[in-house]
């Protein structure tokens, strides 16, 4: 049986191109892809296997560094010690370090002093501003009121309105005294008349005046100027 099966299987045309194709859709699900996990145990203790071996490649090169280092150190810190007894023991230095320190403290009361100084120089400059502000103000007040005082223009109109109303008030005067002098003859007349012909006889230069004449009016005019 198996061998008949065998031939008939191999007796199956394939085609090439439908063979591709199968493998094609069957090839990416035949990829195992192995996913690394970080959390699992065996990876940490595989590198701190690693880690072990380097730092023990780089143990002996570095206590030798380091133990190279701590002895410059410990005979830098000697030495250092040495020149601070030294200088510590050295009267001089010792007036001079004496000296640094009140210089110093010196210092800092200048300091302190120059900060006031300065905070008072900045509230005296505001101060300055705001007086420099208002004096700016009041010139240019009274600059207006000495222009005002300056301009001499409404004086003379007053003058003028003056002189005018002066004049007028003369016109008035004499058109008065002329209308009372008319008035006065206009009376005189009418009185002359109501008297009879005695007196008209007697008073006939005085009814032949004529009060608009252009003579009378001028003496009248002439009188009040």
């Amino acid at each position: 049986m198996s061998s008949n099966t065998d031939s008939e299987f191999n007796e199956n045309e394939i085609k090439a191109e439908d063979w591709i194709l199968e493998l094609e859709q069957v090839a990416p699900q035949l990829v195992l892809r192995l996913h690394v996990d970080h959390k699992d145990w065996r990876t940490h203790v595989d590198d701190m296997e690693e880690q072990k071996k380097v730092i023990e490649e780089n143990l002996s090169d570095t206590v030798s560094q380091l133990a190279k280092i701590a002895e410059e150190d410990g005979k830098v810190c000697e030495r250092i010690q040495k020149r601070e007894k030294m200088l510590s023991g050295d009267p001089a230095i010792t007036s001079l370090l004496d000296q640094l320190k009140k210089n110093q403290e010196e210092l800092d009361a200048l300091t302190k002093k120059y900060k006031e100084s300065e905070e008072n120089i900045s509230k005296l400059s505001t101060e300055l501003n705001k007086i420099t502000t208002e004096l700016e103000q009041t010139k240019t007040i009274v600059d207006d009121i000495a222009k005002k005082i300056a301009d001499n223009s409404p004086l003379m109109n007053i003058k003028e309105a003056i002189k005018r109303i002066k004049e007028e008030i003369r016109q008035m005067d004499l058109r008065i005294g002329v209308l009372q002098h008319t008035v006065l003859q206009a009376k005189l007349k009418t009185t002359r008349k109501s008297k009879g012909p005695k007196a008209n006889s007697g008073a006939f230069m005085q009814d032949n005046f004529d009060p608009f004449s252009g003579d009378d009016l001028l003496d009248e005019e002439e009188e009040y100027m």
